[in-house]
């Protein structure tokens, strides 16, 4: 049985056993979100933990985005 290894998007290692989550946004999305640069630390003692706080955090920024992207929507006059 081999070992798998894999690298997670936007993942970084920082060294002693810190690593940093920072993905690539469009300009537009960035000025939305109103950061230069969306990053967050992850300090995981395991690789379980690891995987746990990366799809936290991955999944944070997705809805980030995702909120960025959708158009403002007005309120109807009834």
């Amino acid at each position: 049985m081999g070992i798998l290894t894999m690298k997670l998007r936007g993942l970084s290692e920082l060294g002693e056993g810190r690593r940093e989550y920072r993905p690539r946004a469009s300009e537009s999305v960035r000025a939305k979100i109103g950061e230069s640069a969306w990053k967050r630390g992850i300090k995981a003692r395991s690789d379980a933990d690891l995987l746990r706080q990366y799809g936290r955090v991955e999944a944070e920024f997705e809805r980030e985005v995702l909120a960025a992207k959708v158009p403002e929507q007005k309120l109807a006059r009834r």
